[in-house]
Parts: structure tokens; C-alpha cells; sequence
């Protein structure tokens, strides 16, 4: 680094004497090692072509945290020498955040949506049977119909009324009475004595 302004260090922690030089720490030190070969590879097409870089990667600030930060720079040419990077570095670690957040709602947004599936408008259902009938005209039992299309399921019993109606033989000795005091008798049981 030829020049480093004051900025470097809220950016990473070290004045930018401490990172002018060709001996001890120098700014490559501080990229994370994963970002390395990224950015070794966008710089060097990108100079190759005469073109600007737009680069983000992780650094590591003097506390040992990293941060995310934009560079943008270009190769200048500097006569017999070849060139140098001339470019400009910020942090943006706030709005990496933000954005992590972000994707991080929308993620748990899909899968509340892919969950949940409603039923809507009307349902046409058989007066005597209860089936429905789907938007192709094919009737479904009720419950076929609404696992389709929530993410309901179903468990089957027989209600008081329908064991009196349809299995009398049956009605006086299917009616549970309360497990313990904190229970609710069952509907319509009828009183013993």
C-alpha cells in the first residue's frame, strides 16, 4: 500500500501507518482467507481488461471480528513500473446485516406459505353424504378434500348421538364416564343413579 487514508482505522482497527509498508502487517493480512482466491480472480481479469472492480469481502478488524466491506478500484498504469490499484474501500457491514435479516424473513415467510393452505369460497358439498365436489366435478369424502387442501388430518370416533342412532346396542356401554374430577362429562350422557 502506498496510501492509506485515516479511515482505516475505524474500518479495521490499525492506523494507516501500520499497514504502509513492505514489512510487518500489510491490508492483504486482514482478508479472510475464503475471500482470497475470489478476490486474486475478479482483480486480475478485471485489470487484465482495463476495467474497474466492484468487489465485497470480509476483513478482519484488531478485535478479531470481521467486517464486510465494498472496494471498488482500477489498475492505473504508472509508466516503466507497470501499474498500481487505485481504488476505494468502505464498510458494510451494517447493511450485510440487514440483508441477512432479510433473507432470513423471507425464508421463514415461504415456508409459513407453503404450510399453510386455506380453503376458500365456496365448497360444494352433498346435503346427504357430505362429500365435495373438487373443481374437476369428482366427489371426495370430506375429509379426502380438506387434507388436500390444508394441512389438516384427521382421527375418527363416534359421537354420542350417532351411537344412539346408528349402534343402540352399544350406546349405554360406549359412553365413558369423566376420568377424574377435572373432566367435562361427555354430551348428552345420561345420568346415572
Amino acid at each position: 500500500m502506498e496510501y492509506i487514508s485515516a479511515g482505516a482505522l475505524e474500518l479495521t482497527g490499525y492506523h494507516p501507518e501500520e499497514l504502509i509498508g513492505r514489512e510487518g502487517l500489510v491490508f492483504g493480512d486482514l482478508i479472510h482467507p475464503e475471500d482470497s482466491p475470489y478476490i486474486d480472480k475478479q482483480v486480475t481479469e478485471s485489470s487484465e481488461l482495463g476495467k474497474r472492480f466492484r468487489l465485497q469481502y470480509r476483513i478482519r478488524h484488531v478485535d478479531g471480528s470481521y467486517r464486510w466491506v465494498w472496494e471498488q478500484g482500477i489498475l492505473v498504469e504508472c509508466g516503466e513500473n507497470g501499474g498500481m490499484l487505485e481504488g476505494f474501500i468502505c464498510d458494510i457491514s451494517e447493511q450485510k446485516r440487514l440483508e441477512e435479516e432479510k433473507d432470513q424473513s423471507v425464508v421463514k415467510v415461504k415456508k409459513v406459505l407453503k404450510e399453510m393452505k386455506t380453503l376458500q369460497g365456496i365448497i360444494p358439498i352433498c346435503s346427504c353424504c357430505k362429500k365435495i365436489r373438487d373443481n374437476g366435478g369428482s366427489w371426495q369424502q370430506m375429509e379426502a378434500y380438506i387434507k388436500n387442501h390444508t394441512e389438516a388430518d384427521f382421527s375418527h370416533g363416534i359421537c354420542p348421538e350417532c351411537i344412539q342412532t346408528h349402534y343402540p346396542e352399544f350406546a349405554d356401554t360406549a359412553i365413558e364416564e369423566p376420568t377424574d374430577k377435572g373432566d367435562s362429562p361427555p354430551l348428552d350422557s345420561p345420568e346415572k343413579g
